[in-house]
């Protein structure tokens, strides 16, 4: 019986080509499959995944103590101790109350002892009691880095402008007088910056720069006094603690 009849060759099913003589036979194409196929993490490894926002304030109150210093004034270094309460209405605008308390006022500068004791001058500068105000925040920049190639720190800068009272006293040149006291109102702008350390901490700084016209005593048996515009600019840090907790 005949052998049956190979199919003839198509376009789909090439035929085989005769060896030529001479010749080593062609080795077969390797392995075309990405390398993906063989190791399925190797397709994520150049995939850079940057983590959403991983601390949220809406509905939140914080609670935020702090400690400042005057950065403006030549005459006298004012310690400030203090703190805000403030109440997020979203995860940028927020209002609140702000107190700053002056325990240990007109601390003399190099520059005033300097000026007493060379010019036999006594500087004409008030000293400040205590600060409340109230605030509305916006935050404007909301941001990430890495610390040390290992930790993610979010952060974000915001924004503050506000009003309220700042009361001062002179320092009388008749060292027997008592001070006269100044109920000031004033207007304040900030910027600051928060740092998020879990979900419900945070450490900040805050710059705010306070107007306000207090009453200066001139020399004078009357004690006269003269209004001058006033910008104490302040340099707080702090802590924050937001409640509830958790969200």
């Amino acid at each position: 019986e005949a052998p049956p009849e190979e199919p003839a060759p198509t376009e789909e099913q090439p035929a085989a080509e005769e060896p030529v003589e001479g010749l080593a036979p062609v080795a077969p194409a390797a392995d075309a499959a990405p390398a993906a196929q063989r190791d399925p993490t190797q397709r994520y490894r150049d995939i850079m995944v940057v983590p959403h926002r991983s601390f949220l304030k809406t509905g939140r109150i914080e609670l935020a103590p702090s400690a400042g210093l005057n950065i403006n004034d030549n005459l006298a270094s004012d310690f400030a101790f203090g703190g805000e309460a403030n109440y997020f209405f979203s995860e940028v605008l927020a209002a609140g109350l702000l107190f700053q308390y002056f325990p240990t006022p007109g601390g003399a500068t190099e520059l005033e002892t300097d000026i007493r004791r060379r010019y036999r001058k006594f500087p004409t500068h008030n000293e400040y009691v205590f600060a409340g105000m109230l605030n509305v925040s916006y935050a404007l920049i909301y941001g990430k880095f890495t610390l040390l190639s290992r930790w993610l720190v979010h952060w974000e800068a915001y924004g503050a402008v506000g009003g309220g009272l700042i009361r001062t006293q002179t320092v009388p040149r008749d060292a027997t007088l008592e001070p006269l006291t100044n109920n000031n109102p004033s207007g304040n702008v900030a910027f600051g910056g928060r740092f998020f350390l879990s979900r419900w901490l945070s450490t900040f700084f805050t710059i705010r720069d306070y107007l306000f016209v207090d009453k200066f005593e001139l020399d004078g048996a009357n004690r006269p006094t003269e209004s001058r515009l006033v910008q104490n600019v302040m340099l707080s840090l702090g802590l924050a603690v937001y409640f509830p907790l958790d969200f």
